[in-house]
């Protein structure tokens, strides 16, 4: 809950990252708007580690990346995010599986052969995969009535 306001907060004031165009919001407008002090530091601690704020001249902005995968959570209708990344001969298939898209979908992905690297279960990671096979997958999690 701490993290959603936080976020949330966050992305409403700066309107996306200071690449594009966005400002970046400082910490006192941040703890004044949200209400509180030693969560706050806690949870962009968090969201610096998993790359999706950062800082520029002591203040914050979402990083691009962070932005793309987490701006859909942020939204009433839950959705998924696939990332393909080409690595030597094969491929890499990472789905975002935000909380609010419920366990279910996360179930599905592991399932399929996904594999959650961190405590909060996203993303859902597909390792060395042929084209084909990702194809399949990205096929199958959206028949699968997501």
């Amino acid at each position: 809950m701490i993290f959603s306001l936080i976020f949330t907060t966050i992305f409403s004031l700066s309107k996306g990252p200071v690449d594009w165009k966005g400002r970046p919001v400082s910490f006192d407008e941040l703890k004044r708007l949200c209400r509180l002090s030693e969560e706050i530091q806690e949870s962009i601690e968090y969201f610096e580690v998993q790359g999706v704020v950062r800082y520029i001249n002591d203040k914050l902005t979402p990083t691009g990346q962070g932005y793309v995968l987490l701006q859909y959570a942020l939204k009433d209708r839950p959705s998924l995010t696939f990332v393909v990344v080409h690595v030597e001969k094969t491929y890499r298939l990472e789905i975002s599986a935000p909380t609010l898209a419920g366990h279910n979908i996360r179930d599905i992905l592991k399932e399929l052969g996904g594999r959650s690297f961190s405590e909060v279960n996203t993303p859902i990671v597909f390792s060395e995969c042929e084209k084909s096979e990702v194809i399949t997958l990205m096929d199958s999690i959206i028949r699968s009535g997501f």
